[in-house]
């Protein structure tokens, strides 16, 4: 019996394995048990292994997959397939293809006709590597295929000793099965591995960036699902209750969350063409051709509906109009004036994204041309473990890897720091695994001598190029590549021929027969990801200075009352939030701790962020509140101020700059009520005549004035104003009292 279910997004460690989740009401009516074969039948037909739903899917029915299942079944996400079971029938002979050409290294320099050469015979050594992985697996267990299915290379170890080494494709097409009803691919099947064909692989086509490459943005992606996914798709639906359709989405939220990513992946997912405006590319210092390029690019998206025009950065060149040439106002109305010109029948939906929001001009945000706007915050603990777990799907993790503790010690970290964390940590990996390498080398002495030498030479940047784009691309001196080719083709040289298991095949480099305990260097350790945290900044937390204290419960005496509230108001609520949702308790916002001076405020303030794995960051009081309103300040003199509704340290200069932008800044002012924060209605730039002084109390107060600048003292028993040049030591000075608390 079939039954209908909804396509939902895979879970990161599901990717690439060939299988679906499916809870256990549907599956009894379909009638399989976990690990049986079922047919899903969308626009296309494809088979798949059935594992069993997560808690939290349990009676949604909805169907998990990959987007290798996807693509085989022709649907997408939130779109029925049906689902029901199949009986396995194994392939007496099946025809796979790579989706994507070969690369393969050769030296420069060569001629044509030998480098042809040396291409087909890497090619086939390729091809013949790929296929004893394929036999190997198969005898594993039967590999679910159908014609025209994309099986993916579920390789471990490619993100690191891979692209050292070389670059294998990502998947493989099914180009035919015998006989045709034959659905899995078993240990007596015969396997032709055909060499790589355009024509055939523009039919299994993977999109570069799907939803199963987001992290912890579940409640983003429905948002924009809605609005710009359905429009494209399913126009209909809001034609029949009279809605029109909306023509753009604004994406906002600071760099690395992912705004670009969710763009490229609504595109994918729908099907849409993709068309990228970058301000540098749009700007002419031509009159009226910026504009015209705009103009072309909204004319080509109409052509080729249904479509997505996305603006990145789209503050750079749509900015307020008040303080900008006269350039970015003709594009500026220019984009007003397309938007206002898309009907609902054109189906094209504007995209764009910035980190400032409030720099966009007004005319833009509002309905009818950008109808809605979606922040793109940081990521919570468990879309940071979702994102880790995306990014460390094909490394070799050891089995100490804690992606749990990992997210728990990521506070502020975006999408984009955590890639970052984890390309460091594999780099720590790599850079273990060549010095192994060179040690062994420089044992049998001779040349290996001289590879040894040039390997301890290599530094973290060239490390990183090796990574990130493979030893023929990487773009490091001639002769430490030489020395890397010979250390690897050393160590491989002895390899067994005959069939061996792919993943294998790629840690054998550095097998343990040639270099006791090399195999174990060529996995990533939670020591690589520690050491990783402490280079790697969280971006949202840049503009402040954070530290972990090292401060325990331990270090600090008594107090054993306060620790306890401590606890329950600050600990708990950061460790466990998961409790409060769950009573309906709302944790508190603020704790206020007050006393004489060396009670051990501060002690314990670092001593509760450091037991909840938190981010500390001390604001004292002369950053809080620049001495008193009207006073001159020196213009790379960073103060406490309110900007757009946000508070933050910020340095006068770029204060007076944003003030100029027409942007609403308030500033801590001392008043009969005390510290508020008052509105900035008027800022005066002059030139210092004088130099500047300090001021310091015995209290440890700070304040930096000019020579000339009035300050209060006493006099003969008076108090009046004098210029601060004449000043003494010992003298009184008047200083607001209060400070606000930010």
């Amino acid at each position: 019996m079939a039954v209908k279910l909804r396509v939902e997004k895979a879970y990161p460690e599901d990717v690439g394995k060939r299988v679906v989740r499916i809870d256990k009401k549907s599956r009894d009516a379909i009638g399989v048990e976990p690990g049986d074969l079922v047919e899903i039948r969308g626009s296309k037909t494809t088979v798949a292994r059935v594992l069993p739903a997560r808690r939290e899917d349990v009676g949604k029915g909805i169907i998990r997959m990959d987007k290798y299942e996807r693509q085989n079944a022709g649907a997408s996400v939130g779109e029925p397939v049906e689902v029901e079971a199949t009986e396995e029938k194994v392939a007496e002979r099946v025809e796979l293809m790579p989706t994507e050409k070969v690369v393969v290294p050769v030296q420069a320099g060569l001629r044509e006709e030998v480098e042809e050469e040396l291409t087909k015979e890497h090619e086939q050594d390729i091809l013949r590597q790929i296929k004893a992985y394929v036999a190997s697996r198969a005898r594993r267990e039967p590999i679910p295929a159908t014609p025209r299915d994309v099986i993916p290379l579920e390789v471990q170890g490619k993100t690191i000793a891979g692209q050292v080494l070389v670059k294998f494709p990502e998947s493989l097409l099914v180009v035919s099965v015998e006989p045709e009803d034959a659905n899995v691919i078993g240990p007596e099947t015969e396997i032709e591995i055909k060499p790589y064909s355009e024509d055939l692989a523009k039919a299994a086509e993977i999109p570069d960036v799907t939803y199963d490459d987001i992290g912890g943005l579940d409640r983003e992606i429905e948002l924009i699902r809605e609005y710009v996914e359905l429009p494209l798709k399913r126009p209909e639906l809001l034609k029949e209750l009279g809605i029109k359709p909306p023509k753009g989405v604004l994406l906002y939220g600071p760099p690395g969350t992912g705004k670009t990513l969710l763009a490229k992946a609504v595109a994918n997912e729908c099907g849409a063409k993709f068309y990228t405006i970058n301000g540098p590319e749009i700007m002419s210092k031509y009159v009226g051709e910026s504009e015209q390029r705009i103009r072309e690019i909204f004319e080509e998206a109409r052509k080729n509906a249904p479509a997505i025009i996305y603006i990145d950065e789209i503050d750079a060149i749509a900015p307020k109009r008040g303080e900008t040439s006269e350039v970015e106002k003709r594009v500026v109305a220019q984009l007003l004036t397309l938007m206002d010109g898309l009907s609902e029948d054109e189906r094209v939906v504007v995209l764009a994204s910035t980190n400032r929001p409030d720099d966009i001009d007004p005319a833009l945000r509002r309905p009818g041309r950008f109808d809605k706007e979606i922040e793109i915050g940081v990521p919570d603990k468990e879309g940071r473990k979702e994102i880790l777990q995306i990014h460390t799907r094909d490394m070799p993790l050891a089995d100490d890897v804690d992606l749990d503790k990992i997210a728990e010690l990521t506070h502020g970290f975006t999408g984009a720091d955590l890639e970052a964390l984890c390309k460091s940590a594999g780099l720590k990996a790599l850079r273990r695994a060549i010095r192994r390498i060179g040690a062994k080398l420089a044992e049998e002495g001779g040349e290996a001598e001289e590879v040894s030498a040039k390997l301890s030479e290599l530094t973290d940047e060239e490390l990183r190029e090796v990574l990130e784009k493979g030893i023929h691309e990487a773009d490091i001196p001639e002769e430490k590549k030489e020395a890397l080719k010979k250390a690897f083709t050393s160590v491989g040289a002895e390899e067994e021929e005959g069939e061996v298991d792919y993943r294998e095949a790629l840690e054998r480099v550095l097998e343990a027969e040639e270099l006791p305990g090399i195999e174990e260097e060529l996995k990533v350790t939670m020591d690589d990801f520690m050491e990783a945290l402490k280079e790697i900044e969280p971006s949202a937390l840049r503009e402040v200075v954070v530290e972990v204290p090292d401060v325990s419960w331990d270090d600090v005496g008594g107090l054993e009352d306060v620790k306890r509230e401590l606890r329950e108001a600050v600990e708990y609520p950061l460790k466990y939030p998961e409790l409060y949702e769950r009573l309906g308790v709302r944790p508190p916002k603020g704790v206020l701790l007050y006393g004489p001076p060396g009670t051990g405020k501060t002690l314990l303030a670092k001593a509760v962020a450091n037991e909840s794995d938190a981010n500390f960051i001390a604001v004292k009081g002369p950053e809080v509140l620049s001495k008193w309103v009207g006073e001159s300040i020196p213009g790379d003199e960073v103060v406490w101020a309110k900007v757009d509704g946000e508070v933050g340290p910020f340095p006068v200069e770029e204060l007076y700059e944003m003030w100029k932008e027409g942007r609403d800044i308030e500033v801590a002012a001392l008043t009969d009520e005390g510290v508020v924060w008052s509105p900035v209605e008027r800022i005066v730039r002059h030139r210092r005549r004088t130099d500047l002084v300090k001021i310091v109390t015995r209290t440890g107060r700070e304040v930096i004035v000019t020579e000339d600048h009035s300050v209060f003292t006493v006099r003969d028993g008076k108090i009046v104003d004098v210029p601060a040049s004449e000043l003494s030591e010992g003298d009184w000075i008047v200083l607001p009292a209060i400070l606000p608390a930010g």
